[in-house]
């Protein structure tokens, strides 16, 4: 290896590191990426700075497809629950709630039905107000429930994401796999983890999900709503089941994936909104429309604002770094890996727990998605030198670091957060009950993906 590999290694060892103590990554990388480029160039300054730029904008073209998808996503869940809508969709799921098991195995399914749909965040917002009062009920404690949403949500449905393809995109797109290329080894995984952990933690913790021992402070409002179920209600909730249902069915008979299924999901979330904002008869449909898609964009930039820099970042280590840097510029995660193979004994467990453990480390930002572009690149560095399946071994990354900083595991993770704030449980508490079983379904479902692989 060369200096400019070493250098390259070595930031990378400092944004891990800080990752550990919890430090915000974003900066580091920018720097990272000023001075990867200033030296590359004969310590140029100007050439430096405009590899920033350069990092950005592949970045950001690799992404952009997935960030308008969110971005419609959430402006039509948005329409959706401004005419409370929403409720009528889960209200069928309230008839199943009859004892705490129940409520907790209705609540994963509902959760994972909603988050492939509509994305975990705004899910456990529905979730969280509508189901949980109800399963509150049946004698299921917040920490249950709080358990079940979370799991299920930003653990499951976020890691695979089989409809939106978020999480697996974004992989693919780092190495340059066709779309659609993981999503089934994602879901396979993720689900084998996922439903493990869920039964894990009911059996470890049954006493505490069903006395209530570790219910919050806040009282949650367990009265169904009483809004009125006007006619207009019911013709829209029916049409946008018909509707989701419709492009469900479109996606599996005609097989549709990847940057396909992108395009037909973003126009179908997009006309829906304009449909039931216009069905509404309001007279400031206009302003609403264009307020629900400002909605959907300022929350899909939260999410990617800062993955953006790190990913770009992590792009120069890979075949990217000859749109960022130079077309001469080597592949230094490719070189890194093949020099450290001469001298560490490779196998498939080491690299299937190797990337599962570097997910979990990258996750610790509390983002998830940042650390995705090292475990895939990190996959195919591996697959060139080893005789591994690349896309096993990338989905395995993707769900340490989903699980992680998703999340599932770190009371700071933005999903783990949201779901003890919409719940009313302690975020510290959540993550320790998740910890023992979410760690179990990890490593099982590692394990599992070593030997059919």
């Amino acid at each position: 290896m060369s200096g400019f590999h070493l250098m390259y290694l070595g930031i990378i060892a400092l944004v891990i590191l800080a990752m550990c103590f919890r430090k915000n990554v974003t900066l580091i990388c920018i720097i990272g990426t000023f001075i990867m480029g200033f030296v590359y160039h004969d310590l140029s300054v100007l050439q430096g700075i405009q590899t920033i730029f350069w990092a950005f904008l592949t970045a950001s073209s690799k992404l952009l497809d997935l960030i308008l998808l969110i971005a419609m996503m959430t402006a039509m869940i948005s329409a959706i629950r401004s005419l409370g809508i929403d409720e009528l969709i889960v209200r069928p799921f309230q008839y199943m709630m009859i004892s705490p098991g129940t409520s907790y195995l209705v609540l994963i399914i509902s959760m994972y039905l909603a988050s492939i749909f509509f994305w975990p965040t705004p899910a456990t917002a529905l979730i969280g107000a509508i189901l949980v009062p109800a399963a509150i009920k049946t004698g299921l404690s917040l920490m249950g429930a709080a358990v079940a949403i979370n799991i299920s949500g930003h653990g499951i449905a976020l890691s695979s994401d089989p409809i939106i393809q978020g999480a697996p995109g974004f992989s693919e797109r780092a190495i340059g796999l066709a779309p659609g290329s993981i999503v089934s080894e994602a879901v396979l995984y993720s689900t084998i983890a996922g439903i493990l952990a869920s039964l894990v933690a009911f059996i470890m913790y049954r006493q505490d999900f069903i006395t209530g021992k570790f219910k919050s402070n806040t009282k949650l409002n367990t009265e169904h709503s009483t809004q009125n179920l006007t006619w207009k209600r019911v013709l829209i909730s029916a049409f946008v089941l018909i509707a989701l249902l419709s492009v469900l069915y479109i996606m599996i008979t005609q097989n549709i994936k990847g940057q396909e299924a992108t395009a037909l999901l973003g126009g179908f979330a997009l006309i829906v909104t304009i449909a039931i904002t216009i069905m509404t008869g309001s007279s400031t449909f206009w302003d609403q429309i264009a307020d629900y898609l400002n909605q959907g964009f300022i929350f899909a930039m939260k999410i990617f604002g800062k993955v953006i820099p790190i990913t770009g970042f992590f792009f120069i280590g890979s075949d990217q770094s000859q749109q960022i840097i130079d077309e001469n510029a080597p592949i230094l995660l490719y070189d890194i890996a093949e020099y450290f193979s001469e001298i560490i004994p490779l196998t498939s467990i080491t690299l299937y727990f190797g990337n599962m453990f570097l997910g979990i480390i990258s996750g610790l930002d509390g983002s998830g998605f940042s650390g995705i572009a090292l475990t895939a690149n990190f996959a195919q560095s591996m697959e060139r030198i080893v005789d591994v399946d690349l896309e096993s071994l990338a989905a395995i990354g993707q769900m340490g670091a989903i699980w992680t900083g998703g999340g599932t595991l770190i009371s700071w993770a933005f999903g783990l957060v949201t779901t003890a704030g919409v719940v009313g449980v302690d975020p510290v508490e959540l993550a320790r009950k998740n910890f023992i079983p979410v760690m179990i379904g990890l490593i099982f479902s590692t394990l599992f993906a070593c030997i059919i692989n």
